[in-house]
């Protein structure tokens, strides 16, 4: 009785080790993974907006920042 349930966990290691080996080679994970470029943008501020004018922050002010490409 003690031989075959240390055959059948050897058997269940066996069977996760092969399943671990193949998650970690296999290439679904790259396949996921997507290229992400970071563009270098200046941030200004619409000179034709009128709200961006001579404006003065007190404490807890906050200005949006639109992004235009």
């Amino acid at each position: 009785m003690p031989r075959t349930i240390a055959i059948i966990g050897l058997v269940i290691l066996l069977i996760g080790a092969i399943i671990g080996f193949v998650g970690a080679v296999s290439p679904v994970s790259a396949v996921a993974q997507k290229p992400v470029t970071i563009y270098n943008n200046v941030l200004t501020i619409d000179p034709n907006d009128y709200q961006s004018h001579s404006v003065v922050l007190t404490k807890g002010q906050t200005i949006n920042v639109t992004f235009y490409r």
